[in-house]
């Protein structure tokens, strides 16, 4: 699937108008203005972006996704997650200052600084947009820290999120997202390679929706409680092993290990 609004190459737009990747994303954020203003960076804007995209599965219900993102269904919306993450790993790529040598994206300033933060958010497990940092753990982190932090994560969100079932549907759906995003990736998934991996065939949101709208509709969108919760993290996995023919990202030993910590 090419996505025109917010293009991950170029040279790739149906209509024409870009020329290059760095085009393109100009025009969307230059596009962003006719909204409002704002002083975030742009990787910034896109883990927002991103963020609001898994808290619209959260809800449970198809109706959300009329009245948030004005118009299409589950799978539309799905396919648009691999694009939003393409988006933030390119804004982070080239967000190095000028003048200075190309480094890899894991040294990148602008990535060691958000995964301080990201950290910080974790450790002390304090007050804050959970959205963003969702986004900020599905770009940042490999499957094995997720699978520590997921359980940090669910503690926050039934902390802050007022009705419980979309605090744990929230965090099974990212759940769902970070394995099919990062499957037939090697053990660690490192961001420097994340990016190649979204981009190297435009058919991998399509795919990539096809398997977490799936898993959505036939599980995470009814999960009530936290015995669902879990279920569902077990099935999920099971589910998308089955699925797929590539390496699996998920340790061998995840369900055990947060299925034996106390949220």
């Amino acid at each position: 699937m090419t996505c025109t609004v917010t293009p991950t190459k170029g040279k790739e737009s149906t209509n024409g108008v870009f020329n290059s990747t760095a085009a393109a994303m100009e025009y969307y954020f230059n596009r962003l203005l006719t909204h409002g203003r704002t002083n975030l960076s742009y990787p910034k804007i896109g883990l927002y972006d991103l963020g609001r995209s898994l808290i619209r599965f959260a809800d449970g219900g198809t109706q959300v996704f009329s009245e948030h993102s004005k118009g299409g269904g589950p799978h539309s919306n799905a396919c648009l997650i691999p694009h939003l993450a393409q988006l933030v790993l390119f804004t982070l790529d080239t967000s190095s200052s000028p003048g200075f040598p190309r480094v890899a994206l894991s040294k990148n300033a602008h990535v060691v600084s958000q995964t301080t933060e990201l950290q910080k958010y974790l450790r002390e497990e304090r007050t804050g947009d959970i959205g963003f940092y969702l986004s900020a753990s599905l770009i940042l982190h490999s499957p094995s820290q997720w699978s520590e932090s997921m359980p940090k994560f669910l503690r926050i969100a039934l902390r802050e999120v007022e009705v419980p079932a979309i605090a744990l549907r929230l965090i099974a759906f990212t759940d769902a997202v970070h394995l099919a995003l990062k499957s037939g990736m090697a053990k660690e998934c490192l961001i420097d390679n994340l990016k190649e991996h979204i981009g190297k065939d435009e058919a991998f949101s399509g795919t990539f929706a096809d398997t977490v709208t799936d898993l959505w509709e036939k599980r995470i969108r009814n999960i009530k409680t936290k015995n669902d919760f879990w279920d569902t993290v077990r099935w999920s996995t099971e589910y998308y092993s089955a699925r797929s023919k590539g390496t699996q990202c998920r340790p061998a030993k995840f369900e055990g290990s947060v299925r034996k910590i106390d949220i």
